[in-house]
This record gives structure tokens, sequence and C-alpha cells, in this order.
């Protein structure tokens, strides 16, 4: 493997036999204990040919730890080396590969923002959104929508069509796309329509690309149309208040005044007076459990703090979950989907003390 030239990236050569997974936060290389990140977790997981899901099923169902054992047991029969790339800035290491994994040394994602931004400004009518370097420069995330409003057949609820592109020297490029409601400025709401795009300087590709932009996918755009409407005719769960409770938590200082948007909460009295404690439910109860709170103005609630800086302490990156909580919660199944309304209802049959032969 050719050795990368990056500012903050440090390359490191290790013999896997004296390599151990310590849970999914820690790498112990050769009596050294090193932070590793997500994706540097996912790479490990990926060699072992394992996903979370089946971490999470092996140590919950097995025996909690088994799959750390497992990849233990994997390290120690490989024959060749692999290779961290440690940032040197956060002594975490970001990726994990094989030693014989093929990169390009001089394609970095600097360089590919360069590339990206001369682009934008030769064609035009497309817009920076933003973007952001990650895992030490081995990576980036870069977002750009088409400057063209879409009516959605509702008073102000125009949107444009836009991708995400992320990108990393490892594994190369894919974009989504995403919907931006222009209602609320950077109020982005993402799809995961995704697909693998190959990185390449030559300019028909990236014409190519152009022609997505103007031409956004019919397919998302009328998702998104149809996921709107459906939001705003249907009423939140107890279980999915109670997680957009949870992600507002951050948010002290701001999400009371935003949470006024979605009403008062007195109905909460309507469960007291049947003698139910809604903090006591499971989540399965929960979420059978109707409340009077419209969907949409709780996703409203949600792009308004993502993508507004009021007075909450938070990160860039607490927002940004924020905006993509709410746009998928736009595009998985309402808990109200699973709810069995005008069912019949009956009094107890009195007792049948015995039963004849």
């Amino acid at each position: 493997m050719k050795e990368l030239k990056l500012d903050h990236i440090a390359t490191v050569t290790v013999d896997p036999h004296t390599t151990m997974l310590q849970g999914n936060k820690y790498l112990d290389v050769n009596g050294t204990t090193l932070r590793i990140t997500k994706a540097a977790y996912k790479d490990i997981l990926k060699m072992a040919a394992m996903s979370n899901k089946t971490v999470n099923h092996l140590d919950t169902n097995i025996n909690r730890g088994i799959s750390a054992s497992i990849i233990r047991e994997l390290f120690k029969s490989m024959t060749d080396p692999i290779k961290l790339f440690v940032n040197t800035t956060t002594k975490e290491v970001e990726r994990v590969v094989d030693n014989d994994v093929d990169i390009n040394p001089n394609l970095t994602s600097y360089k590919l923002l360069g590339d990206v931004a001369t682009w934008l400004k030769e064609k035009g009518g497309i817009d920076f959104k933003g973007g952001s370097v990650v895992q030490g420069g081995l990576g980036m995330k870069l977002n750009m929508s088409y400057n063209n409003p879409i009516q959605c057949g509702i008073q102000n609820e125009d949107i444009t069509y836009g991708k995400t592109f992320n990108w990393n020297l490892i594994d190369g490029m894919t974009s989504s796309d995403f919907i931006e409601r222009l209602v609320c400025t950077n109020g982005m709401t993402s799809f995961k329509y995704s697909n693998t795009v190959t990185y390449n300087n030559d300019a028909t590709k990236w014409n190519a690309l152009y022609e997505e932009f103007i031409n956004p996918n019919a397919i998302v755009v009328g998702k998104y149309k149809r996921a709107m409407k459906k939001a705003r005719r249907t009423q939140l769960s107890l279980r999915e208040l109670f997680e957009i409770n949870d992600a507002l938590e951050p948010f002290n200082d701001d999400a009371p005044r935003i949470m006024q948007y979605m009403g008062d909460f007195n109905w909460i009295e309507d469960y007291k007076d049947r003698g139910i404690d809604v903090d006591k439910l499971t989540m399965t109860q929960k979420a059978q459990c109707p409340t009077p709170i419209n969907a949409w103005d709780a996703i409203n609630c949600l792009t308004d703090l993502g993508s507004h800086k009021y007075h909450s302490d938070v990160s860039n990156e607490k927002r940004a979950s924020l905006q993509s909580m709410g746009g998928k919660m736009l595009t998985t199944k309402w808990d109200s989907d699973n709810w069995i309304s005008n069912v019949p209802t009956y009094e107890t049959s009195p007792l049948v003390e015995t039963i004849a032969n």
C-alpha cells in the first residue's frame, strides 16, 4: 500500500496477532490501547463478515462479549498485517483496512472539494449547501441542491431537490437524494435513496451528474409529497413523542419554546384519569397509545431546531442529527399505522364455574 501524505493522518502497519478489539470503542495494539471511531469499528466488523445486527444478536442472546471473542480469533488466524489510519490530532483510529487495499494517496477530500467547487461555479444554478471534511481528511460530506423550487400543492411548502455526497479515500463516493423545505432555511429532510458514484475528474461524468440535478428524481419527489401529506393527517404515539423529547434534551434552552407549536399537553390528564402513568409504560405499550399531536407539527419542531442557532449550546453535529431524525420519521412507518381502529367492545362475561361434559 502507498503511504498517505496527510497532515493529520499516520498510517500504521500492525500484526493482527497482537491486536485485540475491546468492545466497540477501543483496540489494543501490542499493549497500547487506542480509541476507534465508528467507521473503524465497522471496518473491523466487515473484516469479520459481521454486522451490528449480528453483534447485538450474539451478545444479547448467546453471551455478552462473544462477538469480540470471535473477532479476536479471526485476527489470530490472519496471516497478513493490517493497516490503521490514525488521526494524530485526536489519537483515534479513523479506519482499519487490509494491507493490500489499493488507494490513491494524492486524491484527498480537500482536492475533491476544490474540484466540485470549480465545477459548480462553471455550471451555475446549483447551490452549495455546506460540506465538511471528516476522518482527518480521509473523507468528506458535501450537500448541493438545484436552485429551482418545486411546488407540492400546499401553500408555503415548496421544496428543492438536492444530493448529499459522502466520500472517503477507502470506499469511494456514494450519493443520496434529499429534499429541502424552503419554508425553513436549511430545513433539510433526507431520504435514503443511495447509489454508488464513481469519482472521476472527466467533465462528461460531472455533466451527467448535472443532468441529474436539473431533472429531479421523480420517485424521490413523489415519495416526499406522499409522506408529507400523510404526516399532516397522522397522530403521534406516546413512544414517538418520548423519542422526540429525548432528542430535544440537549436543546434545553430552546425546546420548551419550540414545543409550544405542538400544542399544550393537558391531554396527559386523560391518561391520569384512567390510572395510567405514561412514564411506567413499556415502549411497546407507548407505541399503542395515541396523542393529539400532529406528526407534521413535530417534524417542523425538529427541523426548526436543527436548522437554526438559537440559545442552546449544541454542536453542528447535534443539529444535523435532529434534521436527520425528522427525515427518518417522515420516511418510516408511523406507530398509528399499526393501530386497530373501530374494533368492537364487550362487557366482561360472567365466569363459568363448571363446564359440562
